[in-house]
């Protein structure tokens, strides 16, 4: 989970099923995508296989963004706010 550019952590209840995933966010030159890590409720995490940006970000956040009372992750780069789709 994460890299060696991996910069910042949130965690939280993403998937809603009680247990901390993790929102890893790469910020420097590695190029690769931040991700979010399901956790499976016994500490092993997977990949939630959708890639939140290129890399580089700045400032993350986990929070009810729209209001539907579940946590998104939420990144900057300094430019352009990505978010992971809900549903």
């Amino acid at each position: 989970m994460g890299n060696s550019a991996s910069v910042f952590v949130d965690l939280g209840d993403v998937d809603g099923d009680g247990d901390l995933d993790a929102f890893v966010v790469n910020g420097t030159s590695a190029y690769q995508a931040n991700r979010v890590w399901f956790n499976d409720g016994t500490g092993l995490f997977s990949d939630s296989g959708e890639p939140m940006g290129n890399a580089q970000s700045r400032s993350i956040v986990l929070g009810d963004l729209n209001g539907d009372g579940r946590l998104m992750p939420s990144s900057a780069d300094g430019v352009v706010e990505q978010t992971m789709k809900s549903g």
